[in-house]
């Protein structure tokens, strides 16, 4: 990938939680990474999503941070985010896990 050159990639499905919106229509997902150093260790990688309408005011902004999704989209680019998931099915599963430090 080079910045300023378009990429597409098939189909991308993945589960994780809300984190903050890094611009009107920009919101990240939290996913829990493979790279640990052992079973017990939690690592998060935090990946650019924009929901398929691009408008500010869509269900994945509405939705409070911590909640657990499922997503199903491709990934884009764009110059000023870099790589993204371009949301085009969003579903709910669970609301904010409480006492956590996911944020």
């Amino acid at each position: 990938y080079h910045k300023g050159e378009n990429i597409m990639a098939s189909f991308v499905w993945l589960n994780g939680f809300l984190g903050s919106k890094i611009r009107d229509n920009v919101r990240i997902i939290r996913i829990d990474s493979l790279k640990r150093r052992n079973s017990n260790d939690v690592k998060f990688e935090d990946i650019p999503c924009v929901y398929w309408n691009r408008l500010s005011n869509n269900e994945m902004t509405r939705l409070s941070e911590g909640s657990f999704v499922s997503i199903k989209g491709r990934i884009e680019s764009d110059d000023d985010i870099g790589a993204y998931i371009l949301v085009e099915a969003l579903e709910y599963l669970l609301p904010p896990p409480k006492n956590t430090n996911l944020f």
